[in-house]
């Protein structure tokens, strides 16, 4: 692990083209002209050290296009204006800053080929224009851990991840989410999202997460989750959802974790969850279940092979737990 401050003999590399220190020590105040001088730098990752970036707000310089800057954790205060004429972009973290205010549209417009865009971990509050306009190629953006309100933005249909958990988002979500039919990992965890649950969930072929906890959401689960779906983990935590578990989770054979805690959901022990092959974890705490924990049907050999842990509690189950849960 590297310990002190970065040489300013590194501006003397003329052929460098990849420039990675990230999760070091390194300290100090670092010039980002430093880096102009190498215009054969295509890649630059500083993140997550102990020094403070020092950018100007504006260069009149003609500088090198970037493909990749990881600029995490280097104590920015601001949008660096120097990433205004970045038109080669595919990766731009800047999560873990002190960035504070709104997220400018030229953020949005630099690149079109801007693949990776990381704004974590800071304190933005708005988008500078209310429909925003994401590069049409971007496959991840994460938003997460900052103090955002108003819609969901909307993404292209080519995102894979999308992250904006920890804000202050309202209202429902966009129709918009079920055209993204590339969509790993969705996450609006912790928010102030209202409405009803899109039904086309069950139907994106391609999603493996699935967070949705932490919100206000209200009526039932979605009734249809098609087979050969590729859900490991779906958390719906902490809303009000209501009416009875639909049957076709039971085709969700890649799930691993399933959370439904805090909700009202009325309904039996799902016992028919036992046929998921690769279920580890089960929460059904705090909500309407009632009747007896029992085991039936022809797959009673079978049921919860794998299961890890169970949580039942604050519900309205009677009787005793089958001790066949137990001896797994």
């Amino acid at each position: 692990m590297l310990h002190g401050s970065l040489p300013s003999s590194i501006s003397r590399l003329k052929n460098l083209e990849v420039f990675n220190v990230d999760a070091n020590r390194l300290s100090g105040f670092v010039e980002f002209d430093t880096f102009l001088e190498l215009r054969s730098l295509k890649i630059l990752t500083l993140g997550l050290n102990n020094f403070s970036l020092l950018t100007k707000s504006t260069t009149n310089r003609t500088m090198q296009k970037f493909e990749f800057l990881g600029l995490a954790s280097c104590n920015l205060g601001e949008f660096p204006g120097f990433l205004r004429n970045q038109s080669q972009l595919n990766l731009l973290d800047l999560a873990s800053n002190n960035i504070h205010g709104q997220i400018p549209n030229w953020i949005l417009k630099m690149s079109a080929s801007l693949w990776i865009l990381d704004l974590s971990y800071n304190f933005l509050t708005s988008f500078e224009e209310s429909f925003s306009v994401f590069p049409s190629g971007l496959f991840c953006l994460d938003l997460s851990y900052n103090l955002l309100k108003g819609s969901l933005p909307i993404p292209p249909p080519s995102i894979f991840f999308y992250l904006v958990s920890r804000n202050d988002f309202s209202g429902e979500i966009p129709p918009q989410f079920c055209n993204m039919t590339s969509l790993q990992v969705l996450d609006l965890s912790h928010n102030d999202l209202s409405g009803k649950l899109l039904q086309c969930f069950g139907n994106l072929s391609s999603i493996l997460i699935l967070n949705l906890e932490e919100n206000n959401f209200n009526g039932p689960i979605p009734k249809t989750w098609e087979t050969g779906n590729k859900l490991k983990a779906i958390k719906l935590g902490h809303n009000y959802l209501q009416g009875k578990l639909p049957r076709s989770l039971a085709n969700c054979n890649m799930l691993e974790f399933l959370d439904l805690r805090n909700n009202q959901i009325k309904d039996t022990f799902p016992f028919w969850l036992g046929v998921l092959p690769e279920l580890r974890i089960l929460i059904l705490y705090s909500n309407r279940f009632d009747g007896a924990i029992v085991i039936k049907g022809p797959e009673t050999d079978f049921l919860f092979l794998k299961l890890c842990i169970i949580d039942l509690l604050d519900n309205g189950f009677v009787g005793t737990l089958p001790i066949d849960y137990l001896a797994r």
